[in-house]
């Protein structure tokens, strides 16, 4: 039975795999690419042939044939590419349901939805403005980002499987839930670097601006926060097998939690959070009450981290510290946070 990577014996040759011979064991994408890298220094190097792991073809057919482009052709189809991922996001990723929840929870409000706001506070016009600002730049970096990241893909260098078969059927809600947990884990981590003060000013108090954010605020990021939230997703794509379906229920519900987390409106019914089956996921108040003390809640979807680092605040609705209104004063580029006169008034005596 022939093997699936051949042998060549020359520097240029090459080999292809069906996108039928993956199957559940082969090597990771990533780490292939990476082994035939190290086997090709060392063939040039002692001038013997050396056997090459090929990279599995992840891809549908209709994406193979790019490898005898012009520059023009390549720049165009880039830009193709760049200009489909950024309108995706934009549009499907941030106005739609940005717009959505905006009109439900504060242009259609109504009495029965006021009872679950959490903070007494408001978004302001201006303090919106900024969050859409911040979030077009975000949506920016992301599609330049999410361009690469398809060009990973094209060349087999993701771990993007179609194969049903590729893995046992049981991987994929595994695999949906490896998400939640790798990108909560990194979120976490990640999230309380950007709250050590020395990188503060430069990754994250752009969105911390946001005291009482609204749902436009969730790409409210500055330009190295928008680079480190995309290389996170990246990693997830690159070394996770995942078939696109999952990725996409994984980025929906990623999308769904950080809306609703800036919202401002308690959805999560109090049974539901005392519950011991679900005590250990995030709600509204949780992030909201980030938002108003940032020495807690730094997890995205779970609250097992903050619980095991002790740094978990619960359901206690929270209005703005002092120290959060002064360091939405000192930590930033341009004009203090919209506040009212009162909390103006501390901020002055603490400054």
């Amino acid at each position: 039975m022939a093997d699936a990577a051949s042998v060549g014996s020359d520097a240029g040759a090459s080999a292809t795999v069906d996108a039928g011979s993956i199957r559940h064991g082969s090597f990771p994408p990533i780490l292939a690419f990476l082994r035939n890298c190290i086997l090709s220094i060392r063939r040039f190097k002692h001038y013997n042939e050396v056997e090459l792991v090929h990279l599995p073809a992840h891809r549908p057919r209709w994406l193979r044939n790019t490898n005898s482009m012009s520059m023009l052709e390549l720049i165009t189809m880039l830009l193709a590419e760049f200009s489909a991922i950024f309108l995706f996001i934009l549009i499907l990723g941030y106005l739609v349901p940005c717009g959505h929840s905006y009109y439900t929870y504060f242009l259609h409000t109504n009495e029965e939805k006021e009872k679950r706001r959490i903070q007494t506070r408001r978004p302001t016009r201006l303090g919106i403005q900024r969050e859409m600002r911040l979030s077009a730049q975000a949506i920016l970096i992301f599609a330049i980002m999410g361009t690469g990241l398809f060009e990973l893909y094209k060349a087999g260098l993701t771990s993007i499987y179609w194969d049903t078969f590729a893995y046992p059927l049981y991987y994929i809600p595994i695999s949906f839930f490896l998400c939640l947990v790798l990108h909560d884990t990194m979120f976490y981590w990640t999230h309380r670097f950007m709250h050590w003060r020395p990188v503060f000013r430069y990754f994250h108090s752009g969105h911390h601006r946001s005291v009482s954010p609204s749902p436009w605020a969730i790409f409210a990021f500055q330009p190295l926060e928008a680079i480190l939230q995309f290389a996170c997703l990246m990693l997830i794509v690159i070394f996770l097998p995942l078939k696109p379906i999952v990725l996409l229920a994984y980025l929906s519900y990623d999308s769904m939690i950080n809306i609703a987390g800036h919202t401002g409106f308690e959805m999560v019914p109090r049974w539901m959070s005392r519950h011991w089956m679900f005590k250990g996921f995030n709600n509204v108040t949780h992030h909201d009450n980030h938002h108003t003390n940032m020495r807690y809640n730094y997890g995205a979807f779970f609250n097992v981290w903050d619980r095991w680092m002790g740094t978990f605040l619960d359901n206690d609705t929270v209005e703005p510290s002092l120290e959060i209104l002064a360091r939405s004063k000192v930590d930033l580029f341009d004009a203090p946070v919209e506040l009212d006169l009162e909390a103006n008034s501390a901020i002055a005596n603490v400054s």
